[in-house]
């Protein structure tokens, strides 16, 4: 560097003189030199000879000629240059500041540094942009602070024209920084002006919030937060992944920075109703835009059936190539869009179509031309595979190599290590027919055949994997499953180790957040893809993500991976949106998932929609259905009568147990009915019908004590419920506590009786009796740690009736740890429920109105354990609380600026309690008062 140093100084004398380095990047090294003349420092930048190839000159004097170009106080300009052959230097002002990323380093810029900021770089963008100027690696080392004033540098790789662009990059090659470029240019598309908008948002989001922005990951609620409302709708409009939806230009994103265009937008709202409805559906399209995914990868496949040799064998050598590129994230198309795919031009994307004919030789089909054409309609070499026709998943194997190495060279050595050895025939085929069970609902099928696929090659990771993925579908413990694939994670390629942390870590925080740092390192991997947006469906509200943004992991994934597209995924979208209410996305989604015959689900999600937005049509539908049904239609119900609370649905559940219980042929049959219609009775506000239900039930089940335990629950924590207590009678809850007292400690029911008195002492503020129930169970925790956790929370519940609710906050978070299948009877389901509502109740006596929202989220979570058939377990406890919990919702979303979520909520509360009991009239004098208010 020292002879660079004096090879500058010589070229340069007596112009200016050269002092030391000041830094170096892929473009060329600068100097820090002055100029004697005018008695000030600058910064020289050389390129040095061992770079200099004849693109790099070209780059540099082009860096050269755009900063003459371009004169503007928010872009460092050139003073002069020089130089002779492949030696070019420039020179620059010498900018005092530091850049943006070390202000960064010192921690988060406050929002209206963030906006002077931005605004004065768009100032220089828009500047740019008119000289027809694309900067295309904007990053915060690339702005520099002189004082207040942003500028900035190294347009190095800066587009002027298309044909410029070309000639120095090359039509595939990606110029610019990953972390900050947009979706099209890493696909290898042209830069626009939306690029840099796009990489200028990031920039301002990371100074905004510290935090590295990771495209879909980021565009949580929980990250949005803590970004004000109006600088969050501006970063969210320049961080659309669609190009086409992102702000057109720095000027645009510059006026809603500064809030003009929100002004004239309210303007605009006078002119007409036209307006006014072209305005909200733009809001509606930022909105539902604002958490899309990655864009596509590059390129999908399609692989037709092969010609040539009878229609099973090339029917099954594709199948076979189509299950092992299947392993990878290469992208598979379904045969059905082979004759309607375009090129996408904005996103760079391209499909492939392979189609082949056997050849025979000596009367044996022996050899596979495969020809693969593009969706511009242009053909490859034909490629040659020999195959033995005996053996089509051997054979099936090699074309997807073939397939992989020609079209995807860059994926090649991901595909050889994830496809791994080839399973067997016979493996493939159980395989295969499990992925058909499965598609179809039928998951405990899936689940035994998977199984077998395993069995026939015990080598066959994918098939032990599908086989966790239909036991969580069913709800069901998959601990014997997941410890299966724990034995063979030391062999296994990445990232299926990761993937296998991710579901061993019991921690929820902890878990979506692997599962995500895992979606954005393999966006295009089925199995990752479909079981984050399966966490988050099922357990994400636990932590205060939405259910809502569950569904949303279930379309993004069924839109960007069409192995995705499938009626499981719909099955699980329908759900949730009659779960949260949304009649449209209910239907809409009803409307694509297009079931294969036998589906067992079609007709029980016809009666969820309707059942819940058109109770006229779904009621005569159900009394049919119930005066056809047969013994094994009984025996059906039996097994899914209790999920009606899982899609907001009580009157219907209610029905069907009562159905159930007259035809019940087994006692637990009938006690698995009344439980059903205790736990709709209590959302419907009726909880001494409840109440006398499940004792009912207790009766039935004689054989079953937690039944009996769990109405003496009911009895003495329903009126502790933080901020909407239940009146119940004090006969109730007498007789509740004697029957907890009276279990011995030798007793397997003794810890949720123990912990549920010790609730009831804090509650009459028995502290005595409180710390000595906490101690108790600490003591049986020495041979049961689980029973530690119940007195976690007790001594948490405890903390917090004293006023310390930063503690309490501190001691019950263990909440969000998952417990396995076992703990969580051993328990107790009111357990969960009443922690979350604690820990609402807390945050909001601390004035943390956000937190308080995220924990009443929890009653929107899924996380139910298969088909309940004993005592009511947790989730459907949650659900039953859902009521009291939307109330608290309700109340409090106004001050969140959410009015409209506010009123919506209080109809449903009084549509669920419009038949209540009296004792719920104080709760419900508060749902009136707040639907009063939203008429006003």
């Amino acid at each position: 560097m020292a002879d660079l140093r004096d090879r500058l100084a010589a070229a340069v004398a007596p112009r200016y003189t050269v002092d030391r380095e000041l830094g170096h990047g892929g473009m060329g090294t600068v100097f820090i030199g002055r100029d004697p003349t005018l008695g000030r420092e600058v910064a020289i930048k050389v390129l040095p000879p061992e770079r200099a190839t004849a693109v790099a000159v070209e780059r540099f004097l082009r860096e050269a000629r755009l900063l003459a170009k371009l004169s503007h106080p928010g872009i460092v300009p050139i003073y002069d240059a020089g130089g002779s052959g492949t030696f070019l230097w420039f020179v620059m002002p010498r900018i005092l500041g530091d850049t943006l990323v070390h202000r960064m380093a010192a921690g988060p810029l406050s929002g209206a540094e963030v906006r002077r900021l931005g605004i004065d770089l768009l100032h220089a963008l828009e500047h740019a942009h008119a000289a027809g100027v694309i900067h295309r690696d904007i990053k915060p080392a690339n702005i520099f602070l002189d004082g207040d004033r942003p500028m900035l540098a190294d347009f190095g790789i800066a587009l002027l024209d298309a044909a410029k662009a070309d000639a120095l990059t090359g039509t595939e090659q990606i110029v610019g920084t990953l972390r900050y470029m947009a979706p099209e240019q890493r696909l290898g598309a042209e830069a626009t002006e939306r690029s840099d908008v796009y990489a200028l948002g990031v920039t301002l989001f990371e100074a905004t919030t510290g935090n590295r922005w990771e495209s879909s990951a980021a565009a949580t609620t929980r990250t949005w937060q803590a970004i004000p409302g109006s600088l969050g709708r501006a970063l969210r409009g320049a961080l659309r992944a669609d190009p086409l939806q992102r702000w057109p230009s720095a000027a645009a994103f510059r006026r809603e920075l500064t809030g003009v265009g929100r002004r004239q937008w309210r303007r605009s709202l006078l002119v007409g109703a036209a307006v006014v409805i072209a305005a909200i559906g733009l809001v509606t399209v930022r909105g539902a835009l604002a958490s899309r995914p990655p864009p596509p990868s590059r390129a999908a496949l399609v692989v037709l059936p092969f010609d040539g040799a009878g229609d099973s064998l090339g029917a099954q050598v594709a199948r076979y190539a189509e299950l092992q590129i299947g392993f990878s994230q290469i992208r598979l198309l379904p045969a059905g869009q082979a004759g309607r795919m375009t090129r996408d031009s904005a996103l760079g994307v391209a499909h492939f179509v392979a189609t082949g004919k056997f050849v025979t030789h000596n009367g044996k089909a022996d050899e596979l031309v495969i020809q693969v054409t593009d969706s511009a309609g242009r053909d490859f070499a034909p490629l040659q595979v020999a195959g033995d026709p005996t053996r089509a998943d051997s054979w099936g194997y090699l074309v997807a190599d073939s397939l992989v190495t020609l079209l995807f060279p860059t994926q090649q050595t991901e595909f050889r290590l994830l496809a791994g050895k080839p399973p067997n025939r016979l493996a493939l085929d159980a395989y295969y027919e499990g992925q058909q069970l499965f598609q179809s609902g039928r998951w405990h099928e899936a689940e035994e055949m998977f199984k077998v696929a395993g069995r026939r090659d015990s080598q066959f990771v994918q098939a032990r994997w599908e086989e966790l993925i239909a036991r969580q579908w069913q709800s069901l413990p998959y601990q014997d499953a997941l410890a299966n694939l724990v034995k063979r994670s030391g062999g296994m390629p990445e990232p299926l180790p990761r993937l296998l942390r991710a579901q061993e870590e019991p921690d929820l925080d902890q878990r979506i957040a692997l599962y995500e740092s895992l979606v954005q390192e393999y966006p295009y991997y089925p199995m990752i893809r479909e079981m984050w947006a399966n966490e988050l469906f099922g357990r994400g509200p636990l932590i205060g993500r939405p259910l809502r943004e569950g569904i949303e992991a279930f379309r993004q994934a069924a839109r960007d991976i069409p192995l995705l597209n499938r009626p499981n995924t719909y099955t699980q979208t329908v759900w949730g949106a009659v779960r949260i209410g949304d009649e449209r996305l209910a239907r809409e989604q009803l409307s694509l998932r297009h079931a294969p015959k036998g589906d067992g689900w079609t007709n029980m999600l016809w009666l969820a929609v309707n059942g819940r937005f058109r109770r006229w049509l779904a009621v005569p539908a159900r009394e049919l259905m119930l005066v056809t049904a047969d013994s094994a239609d009984v025996a059906t119900l039996s097994r899914a009568v209790r999920m009606g609370l899982d899609v907001d649905d009580p009157w219907d559940q209610d029905a069907l147990a009562r159905f159930v219980e007259r035809k019940a042929t087994t006692n637990e049959q009938r006690a698995s009915a009344l439980a059903a219609q205790a736990t709709a009775m209590l959302l419907l506000g009726r909880p001494l019908e409840a109440l006398r239900r499940l004792d009912r039930g207790a009766g039935a089940a004689r054989h079953d004590p937690s039944y009996r335990l769990q109405s003496a629950e009911w009895r003495v924590l329903l009126p502790l419920l933080p901020s909407t207590p239940i009146a119940l009678p004090p006969s109730a809850i007498d007789s509740g506590r004697q029957f907890l007292r009276a279990i011995r400690a030798t007793d397997p029911l003794w810890p949720r009786a123990a912990w549920t008195l010790a609730v009831d002492a804090i509650g009459r503020n028995s502290r005595r009796e409180c710390d000595s129930l906490i101690q108790a169970m600490l003591d049986a925790s020495a041979t049961a740690p689980w029973i530690a956790d119940l007195a976690a929370y007790a001594a948490a519940f405890r903390l917090g009736a004293a006023g310390n609710s930063d503690s309490a906050l501190v001691l019950s978070r263990r909440i969000h740890r998952v417990p396995d299948g076992k703990e969580i009877g051993l328990r107790g389901p009111f357990v969960r429920a009443l922690v979350y509502l604690h820990r609402a109740e807390w945050r909001y006596r601390q004035g943390d109105l956000k937190g308080a929202e995220s924990e009443w989220l929890w009653h929107e979570n899924n996380d139910i354990q298969g088909k309940p058939q004993g005592e009511p377990e947790q989730g459907e406890l949650d659900a039953a609380l859902s009521a009291v919990a939307r109330l608290l919702r309700a109340e409090n979303l106004p001050a969140l600026d959410r009015g409209s979520d506010a009123c919506a909520m209080f109809d449903r509360v009084a549509t669920l309690w419009r038949d209540a009991e009296p004792v719920m009239k104080p709760l419900q004098n508060r749902v009136a008062a707040g639907r009063t208010a939203c008429r006003h």
